[in-house]
């Protein structure tokens, strides 16, 4: 875990960024992650059905999401602990 002043690079193949707008999943179709339409269905952990994937915002999908602002915000800081256990725990 990085402290304040540090940082840490992780390696990725894609990034996507979307903010306000309806998805583009072209570059990830064929990585089999639940598409349904332009959305990403995901668990209460923002994780994909692919183990490490994970999505939020404007990709995310699950059962009674409100589509908001401050809803992808709080996704966002759920993926990122979700992200963090992930990443610590041993395989």
């Amino acid at each position: 875990m990085a402290l304040a002043d540090e940082s840490v690079e992780l390696p990725a193949d894609l990034l996507l960024v979307s903010i306000g707008q309806v998805p583009d999943l072209a570059g990830v179709e064929q990585w089999e992650l639940g598409i349904s339409g332009p959305h990403i269905e995901v668990d209460s952990a923002m994780q994909t059905d692919r183990r490490g994937v994970f999505a939020v915002g404007d990709f995310a999908a699950y059962p009674g999401k409100v589509r908001m602002i401050a809803t992808a915000v709080a996704e966002g800081s759920t993926a990122t602990a979700s992200v963090e256990r992930f990443l610590m725990t041993p395989n």
